[in-house]
């Protein structure tokens, strides 16, 4: 019998996300390979998750416009190739964002 305080999992640092300076406005480069970790409509939340993504690599939040609404993308890259690309997919679903897939813009 194991005694003791319960385990509890680490909680995510707290990050405070400041969405008017960390949205870009140069738009992503055409035909070049990404890594996509989120889209939001709420920039605070892509600021959020650009901050966490910091041990993957260098992330950007890019705004689009779908449907007559913006949603502000959360990228990493662009990637010199498939090889690279999917060696930056492999580090954001190590952090735990199993939803992020490579596009090409």
């Amino acid at each position: 019998i194991v005694t003791g305080a319960p385990r509890t999992q680490p909680r995510p640092p707290t990050v405070v996300a400041t969405p008017s300076t960390d949205i870009s406005v140069t738009a992503p480069q055409p035909g070049a390979l990404y890594v996509q970790a989120g889209s939001f409509v709420d920039p605070a939340n892509a600021v959020r998750l650009k901050a966490l993504l910091r041990p993957a690599g260098d992330a950007s939040v890019t705004p689009a416009e779908v449907d007559a609404k913006t949603f502000y993308r959360v990228r990493l890259g662009p990637a010199q190739s498939l090889d690279e690309a999917d060696a930056l997919l492999a580090r954001v679903i190590e952090l735990g964002y199993s939803g992020a897939r490579i596009v090409v813009e």
